[in-house]
């Protein structure tokens, strides 16, 4: 299919974010002045929406990015529930009684990756 034949394309940052979709967004960018891309290719690949956020942390609740295994620890002693998400994957755990949490999980499940 010929892309610069369409009216609109429309792309969003959705997981995976891996080589083929960052080679997309580079097709994508050789095109952009042939046809109408809703949210520029650019923008979405060098633009972690998680990381974003962090623009705004006076209006989000208690907030770390880190992958330092201490400072995750100091996050759990402090905080309720947690959330913990692994910047390029979809997948999100809510951990309502943060004390129980292994650093195992941790190190697996978002520091693995």
């Amino acid at each position: 299919m010929d892309l610069t034949e369409c009216k609109f394309i429309l792309i969003r940052q959705d997981p995976p974010f891996n080589l083929e979709y960052i080679s997309t967004t580079y097709i994508l960018d050789l095109i952009k002045d042939k046809v109408k891309i809703i949210n520029n290719p650019t923008s979405i690949r060098n633009i972690s929406e998680k990381f974003f956020s962090s623009k705004y942390k006076k209006f989000m609740p208690n907030t770390i990015f880190t992958q330092n295994l201490q400072e995750i620890k100091r996050f759990i002693k402090i905080n309720n529930e947690i959330i913990l998400k692994n910047f390029f994957c979809l997948y999100v755990n809510l951990i309502k009684n943060p004390s129980a949490i292994t650093l195992e999980l941790i190190i697996d499940r978002f520091l693995g990756s």
